[in-house]
């Protein structure tokens, strides 16, 4: 454990030392037919813009710089948001073309400055406590960190295989039997130095192709959250989100 580490795990948590990265270049193709003219996480919630559910939860945890890890209609993003969210700095990363989540992430690489980076899905609300998740991380010790949250169907998702003692064992596919157990949040601490061992300028998905190997590694502990999970990857739960989201997420 290096020293910084140790300093973290000895002090209250900063969250104003973490910066924030945002995967927000996914095409959407599933959600054309409901939102077809922008980038899904600009999507409309009621309102409001899903993105900015995702914003004010982490300003109001003292974040206070966020990485927008952009592709697909990028100008939408900038045009919205532009370079800050109330006092909370935004930088943008826009992909040269389709580079997938782990890709996405490596190409942000440059604006990174910080020792530890928060890595969220655009696409999905979770109310975890981002500051256990942190200090969990530094108490165990571990090499990265996967939110993870439980729901009664993982059709749509697959399900994960976990140790006794809390290591992410194999991601299991999605199967089309209904099932409970816990799923992939799409919430991750990474430090930046596996970042740095991502594979550059190629198209690579964190899921497929760098987790399994980081899993085999056992370089992965998980992090398990017990509240609400939403998220607008499909039709039917951006419909799903428009009539739960607004009422368990203050804005």
């Amino acid at each position: 454990m290096n020293g910084s580490e140790n300093a973290m795990t000895k002090s209250e948590v900063n969250t104003q030392d973490i910066q924030v990265a945002i995967l927000a270049g996914g095409l959407g193709t599933r959600l054309r037919s409901v939102i077809s003219d922008r980038n899904k996480v600009v999507a409309d919630v009621n309102g409001t813009p899903f993105i900015d559910y995702l914003l004010y939860r982490l300003e109001n945890a003292g974040f206070s710089e966020v990485i927008l890890c952009s592709g697909y209609k990028h100008e939408d993003l900038f045009a919205r948001l532009g370079t800050h969210y109330h006092q909370m700095r935004l930088h943008y990363s826009p992909e040269p073309a389709p580079l997938g989540t782990a890709g996405a992430l490596r190409h942000a690489l440059p604006l990174f400055t910080s020792e530890y980076i928060l890595v969220l899905n655009g696409d999905s609300y979770c109310d975890l406590d981002f500051e256990r998740l942190i200090r969990q991380h530094f108490r165990q010790r571990s090499q990265a960190t996967l939110a993870t949250v439980w729901v009664e169907d993982t059709r749509r998702y697959g399900t994960l295989l976990i140790s006794p003692t809390g290591e992410l064992i194999e991601f299991q596919e999605k199967s089309s039997d209904s099932t409970n157990g816990f799923i992939n949040a799409g919430i991750y601490l990474l430090p930046k130095l596996l970042i740095e061992t991502i594979p550059a300028r190629r198209a690579l998905s964190l899921e497929q192709d760098i987790f399994p190997v980081w899993t085999k590694k056992r370089l992965i502990t998980v992090y398990h959250h017990n509240g609400h999970f939403i998220d607008i990857g499909t039709a039917a739960s951006y419909r799903q989100a428009q009539a739960i989201l607004p009422s368990i997420a203050s804005i």
